[in-house]
C-alpha cells in the first residue's frame, strides 16, 4: 500500500524518496546541494521494494516500507544503515499475530526507543534499530503516521473495517508497548502527524471505495487525545506535514486529482494555498533546519526557504 510520508527531517539533508508508480525505492544522499543527489539504493533481492518513511536514531537511520514477492505478498521491510550508503535489512517476523506479511509504515524516534508501525495494526519496536519486538493492536487499523512528544507516543491512521466514510483513528502510549485508543469523531483517515513543539498536527481526507478522496482536512490536538479540525474543504489534499522556522507545510493532491497541492500555515489553524512550481504529486515534506523539502512522484524534489516560493531540485 502507498503511503505518502516519505520525508524525514535528519541531521542533514537526506530524503527518502520512493517513487508510487514503479514501486523503486531509492536512498537519495544530498550533503552538499540540493541540486546533487546521489542515488543509493534501488531492486533488493529480485524482489521490488518500497520506502514509506526513515528517521534517524543518533547512530542509524531506520527506513521502514514492504517489499513485494513470495507470491505477491507484502513482507515489512526495516533497513539500517550508519551513513546512507551501504543498507542491512532487519527482521521483521514476529509472533503468529503480527507475521512479518504487513507493510510499514511510518517510524519515530524518542531517544530511548524507536516505534514503527503499519498496516492491520502492526508495531515493531526497537531500542537499537537492529533487534526488533512485535507488537500489535487491532487488526482492523492501517496505522500510517507516528510522533513522539517527549512524553508519549502517538499514531494515528483509520479503521478498515469502515471504508465509507473513513474513521480516522488515534493510538497513544507511554512506553510504545502498551496502546490506547482514542475516539476522534472525525470522518477522516490520517495520513501523517507530527509534533510542533507546542502541539500535534494531523493531515489526512475522506475514503471512497478505500482510496483516498480529494477531500483533505487537517487537525490539531494540545494532547492526542481531543482533536479539532481546523481546515476542511481545502483546496487540496494533504499527504504530509512538516514544521519549520515561520510556521507549517502541508503537501499533497490538489482537488483535481491533476495537481500537486501546498498549503502554509503559521499556527495550523488558518492555511493558505500555495503555487508548488511542480506538476507531479507531492508526497513527503521535511525541514532541514533552514529550508523545506517536499518530494513526490517522478523523483520531484522541490525546495523552499519559507513555504512560499519553491524551487525545482530534481
Amino acid at each position: 500500500m502507498f503511503h505518502p510520508g516519505m520525508a524525514s527531517r535528519l541531521c542533514r539533508v537526506w530524503i527518502l524518496l520512493a517513487a508510487s508508480v514503479a514501486f523503486l525505492a531509492f536512498a537519495l544522499d544530498a550533503r552538499a546541494s540540493l541540486n546533487q543527489w546521489t542515488a543509493r539504493r534501488g531492486f533488493y533481492g529480485g524482489s521490488f521494494e518500497q520506502f514509506n518513511a526513515v528517521t534517524w536514531n543518533g547512530s542509524l537511520f531506520v527506513a521502514v516500507g514492504f517489499s513485494f514477492g513470495d507470491g505477491g505478498r507484502f513482507n515489512g521491510l526495516i533497513e539500517t544503515s550508519p551513513d546512507g550508503v551501504v543498507w542491512t535489512a532487519r527482521n521483521t517476523t514476529g509472533p503468529s499475530s503480527v507475521g512479518s506479511i504487513v507493510g510499514l509504515n511510518a517510524v519515530t524516534w524518542s531517544g530511548r526507543l524507536l516505534v514503527a508501525v503499519g498496516d492491520e495494526g502492526a508495531i515493531f519496536t526497537s531500542t537499537d534499530g537492529v533487534d526488533w519486538t512485535a507488537r500489535r493492536v487491532s487488526a482492523s487499523y492501517d496505522l500510517f503516521g507516528v510522533v513522539w512528544d517527549g512524553r508519549a507516543f502517538v499514531a494515528v491512521g483509520y479503521d478498515t473495517t469502515l471504508s465509507t466514510p473513513a474513521v480516522g483513528v488515534v493510538l497513544t502510549s507511554a512506553d510504545g508497548v502498551n496502546w490506547t485508543t482514542r475516539v476522534t469523531g472525525f470522518a477522516t483517515a490520517f495520513a501523517s502527524v507530527i509534533w510542533t513543539g507546542t502541539q500535534f498536527v494531523a493531515v489526512g481526507g475522506n475514503l471512497s471505495a478505500n482510496r483516498m478522496s480529494a477531500s483533505g482536512t487537517i487537525l490539531t490536538s494540545p494532547d492526542g487525545v481531543t482533536w479539532t479540525a481546523r481546515a476542511s474543504g481545502l483546496a487540496g489534499l494533504p499527504f504530509a506535514v512538516a514544521s519549520g522556522d515561520g510556521g507549517l507545510v502541508a503537501v499533497g493532491q490538489a482537488n483535481n486529482g491533476a495537481t500537486p497541492y501546498i498549503g502554509t500555515s503559521p499556527n495550523g489553524v488558518t492555511w493558505t494555498t500555495r503555487a508548488p512550481n511542480t506538476n507531479s504529486d507531492l508526497a513527503g515534506v521535511a525541514w532541514a533546519g533552514n529550508t523545506f523539502v517536499a518530494v513526490g512522484n517522478n523523483a520531484t524534489i522541490i525546495s523552499s526557504q519559507d513555504g512560499v516560493a519553491w524551487t525545482p531540485r530534481a
